[in-house]
């Protein structure tokens, strides 16, 4: 039994970082089509607020002044009109996830309002809500999910959403959506364990 626990949490294990895997190759090959010179990147269909990913560029400057007397030289970082191909590059994979997070929890809460359930906890991926309304909140997390994933494909969307802000050339880079698996998202509905 011991054994039987162990390899099925090394498949999840191995499950996560080939989905992450995925996800960053995907990001990483859009990342090459400059589409960071711009800072709207994702538009979340599923609840309609944009999601803005801005990092700019910092140049360093020096000041000077008096403290207490003494002249001082302090460094401040000053922001600049461009914007951090690096930073953004680098942020985009965990944001695009936190914003599909955050996504599921918006929707999560309003449905949860909508049977009733008006006492709310929620950190980032994680739910909370009275004990005698526990059950209420843990269908709805997993139907909201199925609501929001089973419509369209996130990744087909963000390349949908930035594809009228690119030109020709930056769109021929783009690279294609990994292929779905055969995993039906109705099976979330049956999980025993799903979000904290």
């Amino acid at each position: 039994l011991l054994y039987m626990a162990f390899l099925l949490l090394c498949c999840c294990f191995f499950f996560f970082f080939y989905v992450y895997f995925l996800f960053f190759f995907f990001f990483n090959d859009t990342a090459t089509t400059e589409i960071y010179t711009l800072s709207l990147h994702d538009a979340l269909r599923s609840v309609g607020f944009p999601v803005i990913q801005d990092y700019p560029e910092f140049k360093s400057m020096r000041v000077k002044t008096k403290l207490f007397g003494e002249v001082i030289k302090p460094r401040i970082n000053v922001e600049t009109e461009k914007l951090s191909v690096l930073k953004a590059s680098n942020g985009l994979p965990p944001n695009f996830i936190h914003a599909q997070d955050s996504a599921h929890m918006m929707l999560t809460v309003s449905n949860a309002y909508d049977k009733g359930l008006t006492h709310f906890c929620n950190v980032h991926d994680s739910f909370g809500t009275l004990a005698a309304d526990s059950q209420v909140l843990s269908e709805t997390i997993r139907e909201s999910f199925v609501e929001m994933y089973s419509k369209s494909c996130p990744l087909e969307d963000f390349k949908e959403t930035i594809k009228p802000i690119l030109s020709d050339k930056q769109k021929s880079k783009l690279p294609e959506v990994p292929e779905k698996g055969d995993f039906n998202i109705e099976e979330v509905l049956k999980s025993e364990f799903f979000f904290a």
